[in-house]
């Protein structure tokens, strides 16, 4: 259970210390006496994600290539004329 600190994504908590049944907590939540938790752990891609940061979408899905529409959406167009 080394790992379980890294891993975990939230906890659903029954009992007295939640306000609904179950309840979606982290880990600053103070449990009571007899609550019954659920740890959800982080998925493989859940985790690469949280190591690696947010990915920018502009290559397409398995590849290097570099997506043509995105790449022109970034493109800073001219200004309106008025």
């Amino acid at each position: 259970h080394k790992s379980l600190l890294e891993e975990f994504k939230s906890a659903l908590v029954w009992g007295a210390s939640a306000k609904s049944s179950p309840m979606v907590a982290g880990l600053k939540h103070v449990l009571a006496d007899e609550d019954v938790i659920q740890i959800q752990k982080l998925t493989a891609a859940e985790r690469h994600r949280k190591t690696q940061g947010k990915k920018t979408g502009t290559t397409l899905a398995g590849t290097n290539t570099v997506d043509a529409a995105a790449s022109k959406r970034t493109e800073k167009k001219a200004p309106l004329k008025t």
